[in-house]
């Protein structure tokens, strides 16, 4: 787990209510005892007056009364005259394209769209996932529909795990498509490839960051979470959606 430095946005409190101070306590407290010592990352208001946001150290939301008698995990969903409007997306996904904005496309593996680029997506990817690989025998249709992928690294099992490993030589190797592609296909990689400054690690980190709790994870550049696997078709439908 990433654990961030704590940064309270707070606004100020009912006459009445419990204090910041008071309030960072209690809701600490209660994490401590229901989601085994998660801390609280970031505190904001919601539409509703005594129900606060709470941002956890692995990337989580959940809901509390500003009490912090109640807490609720999940979504929250606001009904408009328009239908239903996923608040909780919202909010992160504002905050994964600013993450996504900061990401080093060339530690990425990039497979370009084929002429005019008409979108561009994030897969978090495992080369030991079924539906990874799956995903990546599209690979050709997504590009010639105009879509360029980007690759990012994220073992489920850790950085040191056979696949993180695996990775890692994928992302040290000269011919990093080809080599991501043999890895998927094959599970392993023909020639040796020698250790280098990699970016797994810190691309699962990311990942985590963002809520990635399964692969493949796709993510649009606005930083809106299309689904896992994909059919060209279906991934044309998720872009066109925003």
């Amino acid at each position: 787990m990433i654990i961030k430095a704590i940064s309270f946005i707070l606004f100020a409190m009912a006459t009445g209510m419990v204090n910041a101070a008071e309030l960072e306590d209690r809701i600490n407290a209660m994490l401590e005892d229901v989601k085994g010592g998660l801390q609280a990352t970031e505190i904001m208001e919601t539409p509703i007056s005594n129900i606060m946001m709470v941002e956890l150290s692995g990337g989580q939301y959940v809901y509390v009364t500003r009490d912090a008698e109640f807490i609720f995990p999940g979504k929250m969903l606001q009904h408009t005259g328009e239908g239903l409007t996923d608040l909780t997306e919202q909010h992160m996904a504002a905050k994964r394209k600013a993450e996504l904005e900061r990401v080093d496309l060339d530690k990425t593996i990039t497979f370009k769209s084929k002429g005019e680029e008409k979108d561009e997506i994030f897969v978090f990817t495992d080369v030991s996932c079924g539906y990874c690989k799956k995903l990546h025998r599209h690979i050709e249709d997504y590009n010639a529909a105009g879509v360029t992928v980007h690759y990012l690294a994220f073992p489920r099992a850790g950085v040191q795990s056979p696949a993180g490993e695996l990775m890692s030589s994928v992302w040290c190797s000269k011919d990093q498509q080809q080599a991501l592609t043999e890895a998927k296909q094959e599970g392993a990689l023909t020639e040796g490839v020698e250790n280098c400054d990699n970016p797994v690690a810190s691309q699962r980190d990311l990942g985590l960051t963002l809520g990635v709790t399964g692969t493949p994870g796709i993510y649009d550049r606005e930083g809106r979470h299309l689904g896992g696997y994909l059919t060209p078709e279906q991934l044309n439908e998720a872009l066109n959606k925003g």
